[in-house]
């Protein structure tokens, strides 16, 4: 998705409090609006590490927190950025890893044992950072960071699971403004073809708000 389309949804996101992470589920969410009812539970992908200076002090711990999205009354882009913000806020002052939930409430998983509709990681940009690493008899080598030129989706299918969810969305916003990331799905739920037609949903669906940014997202050609 182009850094234009994103710095928009980002705005629209803005006016209704809704930071860039909450905004960018917001479009992962009003892309499968056709195929959503009004009770979304979204797997928030978290690091558990979001306290100010242990980013850079202790390795990737993720884990799922359950966050509950209402999607009546075809609320505009705007207006769901805002309710994934408040819904994001709830459940992460609430948390509990999702092994607890699992023990504690057995029969919150589905049929099919997953424990969410879909999950949603957004990673921010981050600037890159330059590296020597020095070998036990002096020589060195000079790592840079390389940005990746892409702004779309890369649809992966697997016929593994997890247990969590069958269907999971994992964007990266790039320092230059674009979107990108890999878009998972498991075998037999979901059809290669399908999960095409997901991957250029996104896009789409960015366009069709940055045109129409007051139209409910039922509303939106996607």
């Amino acid at each position: 998705m182009a850094g234009s389309s994103a710095g928009e949804l980002l705005r629209l996101g803005a006016e209704h409090g809704a930071r860039p992470g909450s905004s960018m589920r917001a479009l992962v969410l009003a892309s499968l609006a056709p195929y959503l009812g009004d009770d979304v539970l979204v797997g928030s992908v978290t690091a558990n590490r979001d306290v100010p200076g242990l980013t850079h002090t202790i390795g990737l711990v993720s884990d799922h927190v359950p966050v509950r999205v209402d999607l009546r009354d075809n609320p505009t882009f705007g207006e769901l950025a805002g309710r994934v913000h408040e819904a994001t806020r709830q459940a992460h002052t609430h948390r509990v890893p999702i092994g607890v939930l699992r023990h504690e409430l057995p029969g919150a998983a589905r049929g099919d044992g997953s424990m969410f509709d879909i999950s949603i990681n957004y990673m921010p940009h981050a600037p890159g950072k330059a590296a020597t690493i020095t070998a036990p008899d002096g020589r060195t080598v000079r790592m840079l960071p390389t940005p990746l030129p892409t702004s779309a989706l890369r649809p992966r299918m697997a016929s593994s699971f997890s247990g969590a969810v069958r269907l999971g969305f994992q964007l990266r916003h790039s320092h230059e403004g674009h979107v990108s990331g890999d878009l998972w799905a498991h075998r037999p739920a979901f059809s290669t073809s399908t999960l095409d037609e997901l991957t250029g949903g996104l896009g789409r669906t960015a366009r069709e708000v940055h045109a129409h940014p007051r139209r409910g997202i039922r509303d939106l050609a996607t």
